[in-house]
Parts: structure tokens; C-alpha cells; sequence
């Protein structure tokens, strides 16, 4: 709303100067409303962005445990397989060590001079 001063003598009327106040004061209105306005969009778009942020963190925080509880149970399936592989090894030993044994014990039955 633009007022048009009145040219005469260049000089501003009092009636000039309330008109342009009325109009500062109402542009002023007008402009506290808008940021108003804008300060609500603004805190609705952080309250969603926040509200997205949280599900994310909750979808995370979700699949880490699923991770880490698969991460877990590979490491205790690791850990039998190695005693079972200690077990196995330790049994191979064994029998190993009873063949030389037999083979000896059958090498000496069979021999002429073992009676």
C-alpha cells in the first residue's frame, strides 16, 4: 500500500507522515504474521525430521542386534568346530600310535621265533 505524497513544496503534511506510519505498522503486522507462518512450518518440519530420525535409529539399533546375535552364534559354532577338531586330531593321534603298536605286536606273531 503505497501512498502518494503529495508534491507540493516537497514538504510532508502531518497527514502525510500518519498515512506512511499506518502503513509501516500494518506492513510490520503483515510481516510478523508471515514469520509467524514460517516459524511453525519450520518447527513441524523439524518435529517430522525428528520423528524420521528416530524410526531410522530404531530400524538400525534393530538390525545391529540381529547382526551381532548371527555374529555370536557363528562364533560359538566356530568354537565347537575347533574343539571337535582338537577332539578328532587328538583321536588320530591315538589310533595312529595303536597301528605302530599292532603292526609291531603282528610283525612279532608272525615272526619264526616268537613262540
Amino acid at each position: 500500500m503505497k501512498r502518494k505524497i503529495k508534491k507540493s513544496n516537497n514538504v510532508a503534511t502531518k497527514n502525510d507522515i500518519q498515512g506512511l506510519r499506518s502503513d509501516f505498522k500494518s506492513s510490520k503486522k503483515s510481516l510478523f504474521g508471515q514469520m509467524l507462518k514460517l516459524e511453525e512450518k519450520i518447527e513441524n518440519v523439524e518435529d517430522r525430521l525428528g520423528e524420521k530420525i528416530e524410526k531410522a535409529e530404531v530400524k538400525l539399533e534393530t538390525k545391529i542386534d540381529k547382526l551381532l546375535t548371527e555374529v555370536s552364534n557363528f562364533a560359538g559354532r566356530v568354537e565347537t568346530l575347533e574343539k571337535e577338531n582338537e577332539l578328532g586330531a587328538d583321536q588320530i593321534h591315538r589310533v595312529r600310535e595303536d597301528i605302530k603298536d599292532h603292526k609291531k605286536r603282528i610283525t612279532r606273531l608272525e615272526s619264526p621265533t616268537a613262540t
